[in-house]
């Protein structure tokens, strides 16, 4: 019984080595599946937020969307309130120009009153005139009259007659003037005698009062003017009118006192000249001058100027009678050519009035006519207007509906852009809370990762541990199958079983006999290449050294290879679902610090 206890001890060490190898690989399972369910949270966290930021992004995208619309729109919009004001220029054009044209028919109204006035004025003028010309030009009429009267005037003179008379009156005035002139310019005292008479009174004669009136006369004659007394008697004279008709015998009686005080004057002077010639002669003196002839001439003229004067007046009274005739007919021809200049005139200005009349019915009927086309023109271009005012109107209407259709659609879009945005909102503020949690859950993750990297690094080392162990256990096993055939008879014997001295003892002496050629690598990968299955014929002539050398059934060396393929195949999937984890977690903590 001991050395049966002795030869299961290896196995119970086998259990309890397999035992610790369940609980470690239930351990490892269990940290595994909290590692993954940990992860796949992350991960359904993480599949989450990338659906709310692709949610996110289309929402932006509709925003953007939303935001071209309403530039769009905007645009539209800007674009069909610049068509409504230019429609509104263009009413407004329409308007000025209907006003216009209403106007242009008021004004053709107007004008065509005005033409009508003119016409029944015109009208008027003509038969005024004609009845003027029927009323003057007849035999009882006004110029028939004027004409018999200006005969009647005239005497039945010729105008020739009337020309003559009076070139006759203008020679007969002149020849006066000319002879008026001959009278102011003919010299009554000789300058010599005028000299001598003014040395003569610078002498001492004021002293004698004998020589006075000699010396009276002398200062006369010196300061006396006798022009100046013909030109006022002449002018008296040429000034001669009806009014002063009454007054022609005194006016006469004047002249002709003025006339003998000459005479008388005249004849002292001879008699003074006289007693100054006897003075000299009695003195001795040769006293001879031509005073006297001179002044006898000059009497001469004195005593034929009554009769000149006679003459003078007879030939003024004839003229004032030819003055007042000629007066009258002048007067009377000057109404006659004023009444015939003003018929005449009358006349001409009612032909050219007429003319004018005729030229302005004319230029009024063809303003007429103009205005006719001017009015079915503007007639044509108003219902034209209208039509497209209308036109307008509609088209006006159809865009402000169309405008109001987009504005409802912009204000839903609006509201859903907003409800919208309104819900992402609340995801995102939800999704800042989850990537909260999340950074919160990571770095709970990591603290965890390196928990299960510290326990990864005990489960490797137990790992290791339990490699050296199954190794050891792979030494005791192949020492027990080759100690098997030998041993088989003695178990029933009552030998003490050995010490653990002496089986280490045993064991070493086992080590010693196997060759130094074969390694323990080679039987484990011998024992890697042995086909497990059962089917299959494999006997021990197929078997390689290492196998060979441990001198164990064929049957035992295929459960030891099952078992040696089954641990590394495990090991290796352990392996893998680590070195996957690993990966898993480093692109996770990746984008977890890239967050």
């Amino acid at each position: 019984m001991a050395e049966l206890r002795e030869g299961l001890h290896p196995q119970t060490q086998e259990c309890s080595g397999t035992k610790s190898e369940t609980d470690a690989d239930e351990n490892f399972e269990a940290m595994r599946h909290a590692a993954l369910s940990m992860f796949k949270q992350r991960t359904k966290d993480l599949t989450m937020v990338s659906a709310l930021t692709a949610e996110a992004d289309q929402v932006e995208q509709l925003n953007t969307q939303v935001q071209s619309t309403i530039q769009k729109l905007q645009e539209q919009k800007a674009s069909l309130e610049a068509q409504i004001e230019a429609e509104e220029r263009r009413v407004k054009q329409w308007e000025a120009q209907l006003r216009e044209v209403h106007g242009m028919l008021a004004q053709m109204k107007e004008d065509q009153t005005m033409f009508a006035g003119t016409q029944r004025s015109s009208e008027k003028i003509v038969l005024t005139l004609q009845h003027f010309v029927s009323q003057y030009t007849e035999k009882g009429g006004d110029v028939s009259r004027l004409l018999d009267r200006a005969q009647e005037a005239t005497g039945g003179r010729t105008p020739n007659e009337w020309r003559g008379a009076a070139n006759d009156l203008r020679r007969r005035g002149v020849v006066l003037r000319e002879h008026i002139e001959q009278i102011e310019k003919q010299q009554i005292v000789p300058q010599a005698l005028m000299d001598l008479i003014i040395e003569w009174t610078k002498g001492g004669w004021k002293t004698s009062p004998d020589y006075s009136p000699a010396l009276r006369v002398c200062e006369q004659l010196v300061f006396y003017d006798p022009e100046q007394d013909v030109r006022e008697l002449v002018a008296s004279r040429l000034r001669w009118d009806a009014a002063k008709s009454r007054t022609i015998n005194a006016s006469t009686e004047g002249a002709e006192t003025l006339v003998d005080d000459a005479i008388r004057e005249l004849d002292e002077l001879l008699e003074a000249v006289a007693a100054v010639e006897r003075e000299c002669e009695d003195a001795g003196l040769c006293c001879t001058s031509t005073l006297k002839d001179s002044l006898n001439g000059v009497k001469e003229q004195w005593l034929n100027v009554p009769q000149s004067r006679q003459l003078l007046i007879d030939g003024v009274r004839l003229t004032e009678v030819w003055k007042k005739q000629l007066e009258e007919q002048v007067l009377v021809s000057n109404l006659v050519s004023e009444r015939v200049g003003t018929l005449s005139s009358h006349i001409d200005e009612a032909e050219s009035n007429f003319r004018h009349e005729k030229k302005n019915s004319e230029s009024s009927r063809e303003m007429c006519n103009n205005l006719q086309l001017s009015w079915t023109k503007a007639l044509n271009l108003v219902l034209m207007h209208e039509r497209n005012i209308a036109i307008r109107e509609v088209a006006i209407w159809t865009v402000k509906a169309e405008s109001q259709k987009l504005q409802t659609k912009l204000e839903s879009i609006l509201a859903l852009t907003d409800a919208r945005w309104g819900a992402i909102q609340a995801q995102v503020i939800q999704l800042c809370a989850a990537v909260a949690a999340g950074k919160q859950e990571a770095a709970a993750a990591q603290l965890l990762l390196e928990g299960t990297a510290k326990d990864c690094k005990s489960v490797s080392e137990n790992l290791s541990e339990l490699q050296d162990t199954c190794t050891k256990f792979e030494a005791e096993l192949r020492h027990e199958c080759e100690m098997i055939p030998g041993r088989l008879p003695i178990c029933f014997t009552t030998e003490p079983p050995q010490s653990e001295e002496e089986t280490s003892q045993t064991e070493e002496e086992e080590e010693n006999l196997i060759p130094e050629t074969t390694t323990r690598q080679d039987v484990l990968d011998e024992l890697l290449e042995f086909p497990v299955g059962s089917d299959v014929g494999f006997t021990a002539s197929a078997l390689g050294t290492g196998l060979t050398s441990t001198g164990l059934e064929v049957e035992l060396l295929r459960c030891v290879a099952q078992c040696v393929i089954a641990m590394k195949k495990q090991g290796l999937d352990v392996e893998e679902k680590y070195r996957a984890w690993k990966c898993r977690m480093d692109e996770e903590l990746a984008a977890a610090n890239a967050d």
